[in-house]
């Protein structure tokens, strides 16, 4: 092997601690100098005489060594679960039954405002459902579509208490049912429902009494209940 003279530069610093350990070890600064670099690059020769070729597309020995990944993830979920630093997701709104049948759900919802609110002020109220047909059905997903988000079944059903015609109080007695007050054109008027709507037609003292002259209509003042004052 021939030797190659190699040039190179160094501070004061280095040449100075390259001077004493040469002179530790009795020899000159340029014998200490190519000692060393010969060693460093047998050195580096052995290393690579010695290093085995890495065999492309390894197959893992045991079955273990492919499932380190996942155990991996595994074990950062599982820690991260239990420093609770997950985003906590919000439960779904509603009742289990809700969830799994919203028809059962705004049948129960209907019969229950129709047993309750609809029935105030002595009125019959809205007729039961006893069954869910296919027309109510789809009755149902239309009201579920046109209210969205804005307002519940529940609320609807409270809103379309405000429509005395619709609970009873009419000549001919009639009352409305699930599948009227699903209905898209019913579905607009029970939204557009006002406060008024639900005095309108509300007896006074003269319906009971028309042809007598005595009476005072007093119910604005009294919480609806009915005086009869005969004049003197």
């Amino acid at each position: 092997m021939t030797k190659k003279k190699i040039c190179t530069r160094v501070d004061d610093e280095l040449w100075a601690a390259f001077r004493v350990e040469a002179m530790r070890q009795g020899s000159s600064v340029e014998a200490f100098l190519s000692q060393a670099i010969e060693e460093k690059i047998s050195s580096a020769e052995n290393k690579r005489k010695n290093k085995k070729p890495e065999k492309r597309n390894k197959k893992p020995e045991k079955p273990e060594a492919s499932r380190a990944p996942v155990d991996k993830i595994n074990k950062h979920f599982n820690s991260t679960v239990k420093n609770k630093t997950l985003t906590k997701t919000k439960p779904p709104k509603g009742t289990p039954t809700e969830r799994k049948n919203p028809y059962l759900a705004v049948q129960d919802t209907y019969n229950r405002i129709a047993e309750n609110n609809s029935r105030a002020d002595h009125l019959p109220g809205f007729k039961l459902c006893r069954r869910l047909s296919t027309n109510r059905k789809r009755g149902i997903d239309r009201l579920l579509k046109e209210l969205g988000s804005d307002l519940t079944a529940e609320e609807y059903f409270i809103l379309c208490c405000k429509n005395r015609h619709w609970r009873g109080d009419n000549d001919r007695r009639w009352r409305a049912d699930l599948e009227f007050l699903t209905r898209d054109e019913n579905i607009s008027k029970a939204l557009e429902l006002e406060t008024t709507d639900e005095h309108t037609n509300k007896p006074t003292a003269f319906d009971f009494f028309p042809e007598d002259q005595g009476i005072i209509d007093v119910t604005a003042t009294t919480g609806g209940n009915l005086w009869r004052h005969s004049k003197h």
